[in-house]
């Protein structure tokens, strides 16, 4: 052990750096310097990097969500105030 042992700090304890602060990790919570954190992608800083997701960078595609066919809806015949339903398919027979 030598005689400059007991003013070297350990590196959890503070120390000055010019032009720097303190601050708390965002993902393992102990204290650092600023200068030694960079901003990751979703916005914390930490000393160490996190990989994305792959399934982040994944785009999906709209989906073509058709009937394959449809037909529109027939009027409604009345016939003195009752109805009457027509086939029109075009064989002509009516249903009262």
């Amino acid at each position: 052990m030598s005689k400059w042992s007991k003013f070297v700090t350990p590196p959890d304890k503070t120390w000055f750096q010019d032009g720097g602060w303190n601050m708390i990790d965002d993902r393992s919570g102990e204290k650092v310097k600023a200068s030694t954190t960079t901003l990751q992608w979703d916005g914390m800083r930490s000393t160490r990097s996190q990989r994305r997701h792959e399934q982040d960078f994944l785009r999906g595609f709209p989906e073509r969500i058709r009937t394959p066919w449809s037909r529109v809806e027939p009027t409604d015949d009345f016939v003195n105030g009752a109805f009457v339903a027509t086939n029109n398919a075009g064989s002509g027979s009516t249903e009262t």
